[in-house]
């Protein structure tokens, strides 16, 4: 007797991409791309952001749709799964919640498996809402993640895969080599009132007052802007305190960093953090809930708590004692090329999409 599999088990993702997942992710996303071609996985990705026209590498096709809003979501996401009719996925995977509910159109429409993207606590707060059984499995970015949706929303534990996100390591920064430079920080976060860059100031203005200058290098926008910008004007901070718009690849940027300093508490998972310590940056970072990849003193250095003091006297201990801070961003270094690889990121999502598709194939048998 002999089988042959027909062209029923080719699988044929579409990748969903909406809101901040470009701003968090975006790098996962090119390598993921870049990966599912290696893997032979045809594969769409489909977005209303512009930059979705940096993704057309070779067999992806990047499919731009108009933006979901009110009050027309209900007219745009018929429009945008109409855009894959000539071709239907048989996977659809939805990158976060901002993806989900045109997702679930799309899987519902053309009988394609939804896969659902978690990697926030407003995500972990959409999948409360999708009934289990619209889903065909969920990944977790991280392992707290897998928790909540386990222990929290009753998810099956054989729905939840743990995908964490793959980055790229190379010792592109060799931080705080030379005791006679001053130390430099990057900080990537918005410049918004979730970001936490006030605090950073703040701690930046408290080690100057203590004979610890620093280099500060904020990255990013939002509307604070103005008020932070006073901030660095009100307190004399000008000559240590450098702003630049988001253009570009940030890795770039961490060549010439020695701390990478998140000064919030982490609600979602961001590449900018893995980045960095990829990079062989020292990490620092508050205390999350939803990220496991920060491990104080082992792969990163954790505040105490989400205050400006807490802040000064981390950066204060990393100045005063490099040795111990180059051997904590190398072992963050290690930690992300261990467990955040990108093949395997990629191997992974092929492999579920595989699975999901193989379960609805019907295979033809042939006996004498």
């Amino acid at each position: 007797m002999s089988q042959e599999p027909t062209s029923q088990l080719s699988v044929n993702v579409a990748l969903c991409v909406h809101g901040d997942a470009f701003d968090r992710l975006g790098h996962a996303l090119r390598y993921l791309a870049v990966g599912l071609i290696d893997q032979a996985i045809r594969t769409r990705i489909i977005s209303s952001d512009n930059r979705l026209s940096s993704l057309s590498l070779g067999p992806i096709h990047p499919i731009i749709h108009e933006p979901i809003t009110w009050p027309f979501s209900n007219r745009r996401i018929k429009q945008a799964v109409e855009l894959l009719a000539n071709d239907p996925p048989t996977v659809v995977h939805a990158l976060s919640s901002a993806s989900y509910e045109l997702a679930i159109k799309m899987a519902k429409t053309y009988d394609a498996d939804l896969i659902l993207q978690v990697g926030s606590t407003q995500d972990c707060d959409y999948v409360s809402q999708v009934p289990e059984s619209d889903v065909g499995a969920y990944f977790a970015l991280t392992q707290p993640l897998a928790k909540i949706l386990q222990e929290q929303l009753r998810i099956p534990a054989n729905k939840i895969i743990f995908a964490p996100p793959g980055v790229y390591t190379s010792r592109t920064a060799s931080p705080l080599v030379n005791p006679e430079q001053t130390t430099t920080l990057l900080c990537t976060a918005p410049f918004n009132s979730t970001g936490g860059v006030d605090i950073l100031l703040q701690a930046v203005d408290t080690l100057r007052k203590r004979g610890r200058a620093v280099l500060a290098f904020l990255v990013g926008e939002g509307r604070d802007e103005p008020a932070l910008r006073k901030l660095v004007r009100d307190r004399g901070l000008n000559s240590m305190v450098a702003f630049a718009q988001p253009v570009g690849n940030i890795a770039s940027l961490m060549s010439g960093a020695d701390v990478y300093v998140m000064p919030n508490a982490p609600t979602a998972v961001s590449m900018d953090g893995l980045l960095a310590m990829g990079a062989g940056l020292v990490t620092v970072t508050f205390p999350s809930a939803i990220d496991d990849a920060y491990v104080d003193d082992e792969t990163a250095m954790i505040c105490d708590a989400p205050t400006v003091t807490s802040l000064t006297e981390t950066l204060e201990r990393i100045i005063t004692n490099t040795e111990s801070a180059r051997e904590i961003a190398a072992a963050g270094q290690a930690y992300v090329k261990e467990y955040h690889s990108v093949s395997t990121m990629a191997e992974l999502a092929a492999s579920v999409y595989r699975k999901l598709n193989m379960a609805h194939a019907t295979l033809p048998f042939q006996g004498s």
